[in-house]
């Protein structure tokens, strides 16, 4: 992947991940219920740190977030840290780049003399192809032995894989289905008829007001990722020529 296609990738997860209720509205229907259920969600913070290593940007863009618990427990909360993927295929070691990343957000706490904080790891994968890769490092590193496996980390991520979705299923709060729908359907192929009706869903609330930064950094992505000419971007998305 070109630094070009990784700065537009990269920028619009950024920009589509900075809306807070955005970031709400997918882990309320993206993560395990039972996991979803734990969390006070409406105490959801932004993190402006980013941990993945400068030679692997290409490949992957990552949010941190920090979020209390409902039960009260970790008087500090949890991190809540989303590893997307811009691979077209699956990397078999996606597990221990995970690991790194956790291990770097610890590093920082104890730089500012914190206490160490429970990681809710999450890898958003967009790819066609199913997901085969392991999810922990116990899958990586194989061993029979007991003895031997207690001496392996078990961290394991939780997946979302947007191509294992059919179209129906995908839901949440408007710019996040839009911006799911968006990514799902132009592998499939997307016309200006289809691009009209997933734009569309941005005109409901409380998208309807989005800042015009993400409607610029929109028409870059689609510009790069489409085949549909500028103009008709422009057309659609009401932006002076």
């Amino acid at each position: 992947m070109s630094t070009t296609s990784y700065n537009i990738h990269d920028k619009f997860f950024k920009e589509t991940f900075l809306h807070i209720e955005t970031v709400q509205s997918f882990l309320e229907q993206y993560i395990p219920p039972e996991m979803a259920s734990m969390l006070d969600i409406d105490t959801l913070q932004e993190r402006p740190e980013s941990f993945v290593d400068k030679e692997l940007h290409e490949y992957f863009s990552d949010k941190l977030y920090r979020v209390q618990l409902k039960s009260g427990e970790a008087d500090e909360g949890i991190f809540v840290y989303i590893l997307f993927e811009h691979k077209s295929y699956v990397y078999k070691y996606t597990a221990f780049q995970m690991l790194r990343y956790m291990v770097k957000i610890w590093e920082k706490q104890l730089e500012q003399n914190e206490e160490l904080t429970v990681i809710l790891p999450i890898v958003f994968y967009q790819g066609k192809e199913a997901w085969t890769a392991p999810k922990s490092m116990r899958e990586i590193i194989k061993v029979q032995s007991p003895e031997l496996k207690k001496l392996i980390p078990e961290s394991e991520f939780i997946l979302f894989t947007l191509s294992a979705l059919a179209q129906e299923e995908i839901q949440g709060e408007p710019l996040l289905k839009f911006y799911l729908r968006l990514l799902w359907e132009i592998p499939r192929g997307i016309d200006f008829k289809r691009l009209e009706e997933i734009y569309s869903i941005l005109e409901e609330p409380p998208s309807s007001g989005v800042r015009s930064d993400f409607i610029k950094t929109l028409v870059i992505y689609l510009i790069y990722a489409t085949n549909i000419k500028k103009r008709i971007y422009r057309n659609l998305l009401k932006i002076d020529q």
